[in-house]
């Protein structure tokens, strides 16, 4: 990781002053998916003024999704990095400067909005940290960084009454499915499609799959193998899309992965089609993918090898018959 304060490495002496501390506020918590929470970012100097934080957060970008990082009321008034976030490495960042220096055990620095994307447990820890003293020798006081674990509930869906099942069936305007789903402004929306997986890959790796799908609903997946099928449930971002990462390392043989949506108006469309991923032997696909380009640069060699032991081959024969005729 690159360094968020450059005087962090010049200047840091390899001891702490004081028992600082770094936290997630809360600890725990559990949400439905697609629900937002905020999560605090927050010092504790151990009694000792300090004058810069910086911070790498890392959580599971399959898990969770940043929507927003705020410094609104932060202990840090100038940021020299950030507040940035990338979904994509799972990555909050910042690193600044106090307004005067601060000495407590509650001094808010960010507040992240995640949202829960998948029904899993995901845990946010902090990659590195730095808490730098106020005194002349700018020391790191930073001792400890605690993580935080979240844990995502399948969101509830509301089971219609046999009373609201019957008026839908008869053309009402009850809320049932089947009534929405038989009326002229309403259609089944489009399977999801998946646009980005490896066909081919080593075991042991996570599978990743990522696709596109009505925007802001609930895309269950289903990753079957010797006719084994897992379900996890993922959340589509605004423009649509959506990934899925495999709870635990793949085994050799061949996956299946497909996928429906449901909208938020409860319809839901028909299952996509599968998609196909082949596991190998650990390493083994690396082989034969460095194989091909040895093969291609070696054939030019190999051909030359086979012309020049069959003009050895003539050489040869010509000369035992002249050898004979001459005998």
């Amino acid at each position: 990781m690159r360094p968020l304060f450059a005087i962090s490495i010049l200047f840091f002496p390899f001891f702490a002053s004081a028992a600082g501390e770094i936290s997630l506020e809360p600890v725990y918590a559990t949400h439905s998916i697609g629900e937002t929470f905020e999560v605090r970012v927050i010092a504790d100097t151990g009694g000792e003024p300090v004058s810069a934080a910086e911070a790498d957060i890392r959580f599971d970008p399959g898990a969770l999704l940043v929507e927003r990082v705020s410094s609104e009321g932060s202990i840090v008034a100038t940021f020299s990095t950030g507040p940035t976030f990338s979904n994509e490495e799972g990555s909050v960042q910042f690193a600044g400067w106090t307004a005067e220096p601060y000495a407590g055990t509650e001094g808010l620095l960010v507040t992240i909005t995640f949202r829960s994307l998948r029904n899993i447990v995901a845990d946010v820890r902090f990659a590195s940290g730095a808490l730098l003293a106020s005194d002349s020798r700018g020391s790191n006081v930073l001792e400890r960084m605690a993580s935080a674990l979240y844990s995502t509930k399948p969101r509830e869906v509301p089971v219609p009454s046999q009373r609201e099942e019957e008026g839908s069936v008869a053309g009402g305007t009850g809320g049932g499915e089947i009534g929405r789903v038989a009326g002229a402004d309403t259609a089944i929306p489009e399977a999801p499609s998946f646009d980005e997986y490896q066909p081919q890959m080593d075991a042991r790796e996570r599978i990743v799959a990522r696709g596109r799908t009505v925007p802001n609903s609930l895309v269950t997946v289903y990753l079957s193998k010797d006719d084994v099928v897992t379900e996890s449930s993922v959340i589509s971002t605004s423009d649509g899309r959506f990934t899925f990462v495999s709870d635990e390392g793949a085994e050799e043989g061949v996956y299946r992965v497909s996928a429906d949506v449901e909208t938020t108006d409860g319809l839901r469309s028909e299952r996509s089609e599968r998609v196909l991923i082949t596991v190998h032997p650990a390493g083994l696909s690396e082989t034969a993918a460095a194989a091909i380009p040895f093969a291609e640069k070696a054939w030019p060699l190999i051909a030359l090898f086979f012309v020049a032991a069959a003009a050895v081959g003539y050489f040869l024969r010509h000369l035992l018959a002249k050898r004979h005729h001459s005998s």
